[in-house]
């Protein structure tokens, strides 16, 4: 295994099972081994150059339209410092309409940087969140995802928004903004029958 296949083998774990597959297949079948071809599934020639240069350099252009389908390949194709570029290029257009979508992106990618700066920004703008169903949603099926949760149980995306919102307070007013920032956030839960 040689060049080129050698270097993805020691880039991804992904690459070396394939690579390692096709080579055994390939001496099996032959007395003279060849170079594989192998063709990759349900990924566009403009993701693969993303991927392949990060392969390459340890970098790669990324931009909000293709970050997170560059994150899904880096995860397949088992690239956590891919993942890692994907997650500052997603952390860079949190708004109030991206944030929920990204955190969720974040968790289930394992994204734990990410993750801190979605519920950073939501502890920012709760009083917005809170009137988004969006967010009301998320914030069920993050109860509904804690194993054997009591009624009164923690929720972990209400902890850490409740982290942020608490570790900004300096000040009397601040205090009196967290105060009406965590009230929203009650209000949310009692609405939607959940308490933590």
């Amino acid at each position: 295994m040689e060049g080129t296949g050698a270097f993805f083998c020691g880039r991804s774990d992904y690459f070396k099972a394939l690579l390692e597959d096709h080579f055994s297949e390939s001496e099996e079948l032959q007395t003279q081994p060849s170079i594989p071809v192998v063709t990759l599934h349900n990924i566009s020639e403009e993701i693969f150059i993303r991927v392949l240069y990060y392969i390459y350099s340890d970098d790669t252009e990324l931009s909000p339209e293709n970050a997170y389908e560059v994150l899904c390949v880096a995860d397949m194709y088992l690239l956590p410092g891919l993942k890692r570029l994907c997650g500052k290029t997603l952390a860079q257009v949190l708004d109030e309409d991206t944030v929920v979508s990204i955190w969720k992106a974040a968790k289930m990618f394992q994204l734990t940087r990410l993750e801190d700066q979605c519920t950073e920004y939501m502890a920012k703008i709760i009083e917005k969140l809170v009137e988004l169903e969006e967010f009301a949603v998320a914030v069920k099926e993050n109860a509904e995802a804690v194993e054997e949760r009591q009624e009164t149980d923690s929720i972990p995306l209400i902890d850490d928004i409740r982290f942020h919102i608490a570790s900004n307070v300096q000040t009397y007013s601040a205090i009196e903004e967290a105060n009406q920032k965590l009230e929203a956030l009650d209000n949310l839960l009692a609405t939607i029958g959940l308490e933590c």
